[in-house]
């Protein structure tokens, strides 16, 4: 069990045939094709997920 002040962050590594992702909290990756993780990039980009933000953040 992490620490409670413990802070989580996305750790993203990128190999020629896969991309793992992974809460920095966590222990298992999970792996995407790198032009699915390109396409998941290029959406946030593009501001495709921004209508997900909470109320009142930034």
């Amino acid at each position: 069990m992490p620490h409670p002040t413990a802070v989580d962050a996305v750790e993203v590594t990128q190999g020629s045939c896969v991309v793992l992702i992974r809460s920095s909290l966590g222990r298992i990756p999970v792996g995407v094709t790198p032009g699915a993780w390109a396409a998941f990039v290029d959406a946030v980009k593009a501001g495709e997920y921004d209508h997900r933000r909470p109320p009142g953040t930034p």
